[in-house]
């Protein structure tokens, strides 16, 4: 991997590539990593059965920013952060909810990334007036 700037930023997308983090961290320690999954993070006793669970969680707790779809999947991390890695949730200024690892601060976002049916029928209908 090739770095342009010290402090490039990476966004990474989905659960094949929960390992990723670890690897790019480790190749340059100041670079900004965005992750956001796509699917549903597991309750606690769920991931407990995981054999990998604490290479994934240590692995995103390398990313700085960690995006979730819904508050439940964010809330199930910062509890199996808790409960697996004795790791606890803050707030800072402005309400963004993290977890300390490390000396850095990772926030965890709650954001629905999908498609607005409406905007697509607007803009087909948009479309095909045209013509």
């Amino acid at each position: 991997m090739q770095l342009i700037q010290r402090k490039e930023l990476v966004w990474i997308h989905n659960s094949h590539l929960l390992l990723l983090p670890t690897l790019i961290r480790r190749k340059n320690p100041y670079m900004n990593i965005g992750f956001s999954l796509h699917s549903p993070w597991p309750s606690t006793d769920i991931l407990k059965m995981f054999p990998y669970r604490l290479e994934v969680m240590k692995s995103l707790l390398c990313c700085d920013l960690i995006s979730f779809h819904i508050f439940e999947y964010a809330r199930n991390f910062y509890m199996g952060a808790a409960r697996i890695l004795d790791l606890r949730h803050s707030f800072k200024r402005g309400g963004i909810l993290g977890i300390e690892y490390y000396g850095r601060f990772v926030s965890l976002r709650v954001q629905h990334i999908g498609v607005e049916i409406s905007d697509i029928r607007l803009r087909l209908g948009e479309e095909e007036s045209k013509h």
